[in-house]
């Protein structure tokens, strides 16, 4: 037996364990992150078209991959306007999170496509000129920053840039006046603080 085959043989067995140990000690990483979350959050809109501020709550349910890769699915009302509509607006979003659960803090990046329901909006091109409610794409990407106190529980905060898709001759009612849209493609900051159970 020449050096090489023996060295080749004698490697094969640290090599073997190194690697036997790395898979155990990843799949027990992954059994540290809970597989489901399930959350409550206050939400902030500043919507740059409307020149307004909205409020809301909401709910979140997250599905973790592994560690490092979730599917969320997001729905928020923001409640009763001023112009004294049934509501501001609602929205809907569903995409990934992908980023690092460490044992007390997980930093993810976001992104989710969704919709938002405008109870407000407009249209000056539909032949209904007083219609009220219309539903546009919207887009949410930005960060997420989470605390886990316990295993269980985590303490969330998103921070956002809102993308709404709104089209020609949207416009937005604001008491007696309108305003209209400015931009087809709108720049929002939203955030959200909240809190969630992983089981």
């Amino acid at each position: 037996m020449n050096l090489s085959t023996y060295i080749r043989k004698s490697l094969v067995v640290p090599v073997l364990i190194t690697f036997s140990f790395v898979c155990v000690s990843s799949a027990q990483a992954q059994e540290n992150t809970p597989r489901y979350e399930v959350g409550l959050h206050y939400a902030a809109l500043k919507l740059a078209d409307k020149s307004d501020k909205d409020s809301g709550f909401g709910v979140r349910f997250t599905y973790n991959l592994n560690d490092y890769l979730g599917l969320e699915a997001e729905t928020t009302y923001f409640g009763s306007s001023r112009e004294g509509s049934s509501g501001n607006e609602r929205q809907a979003l569903f995409g990934v999170r992908a980023g690092k659960h460490g044992e007390r803090f997980g930093v993810f990046a976001k992104v989710r496509p969704g919709v938002t329901r405008f109870y407000e909006l407009g249209n000056s091109l539909d032949p209904r000129l007083f219609a009220r409610g219309y539903t546009r794409f919207t887009v949410d990407i930005g960060g997420v920053f989470e605390y886990y106190p316990v295993r269980n529980a985590a303490v969330r905060v998103d921070v956002g840039d809102t993308m709404v898709n709104f089209k020609t001759g949207d416009f937005f009612f604001r008491g007696f006046n309108t305003s209209f849209v400015q931009n087809r493609l709108s720049h929002n900051l939203q955030v959200n603080v909240g809190v969630a159970v992983r089981f």
